[in-house]
């Protein structure tokens, strides 16, 4: 998979952590592994797709399911 896979790596866990907290500030806890991929997509610049967009609020999120989001 080597080029294909995005790392989880010390810039991303910096992101995780913060959502994290923002969440819990928020009293609306993020849910810890979809954390990890928005953290993970955030640390190489990458839109977030997701069906749950409430799940990543304040965040730059792709809904798959809905049509014309296109940047």
């Amino acid at each position: 998979f080597a080029g294909h896979v995005l790392a989880f790596d010390e810039v991303a866990a910096g992101h995780w952590a913060r959502l994290m907290a923002e969440g819990h500030a928020r009293g609306r806890p993020r849910p810890p592994l979809d954390t990890i991929i928005a953290a993970t997509a955030l640390a190489h610049g990458c839109r977030i797709a997701t069906a749950s967009p409430p799940d990543f609020a304040g965040l730059d999120v792709l809904n798959p399911l809905e049509a014309g989001q296109a940047r």
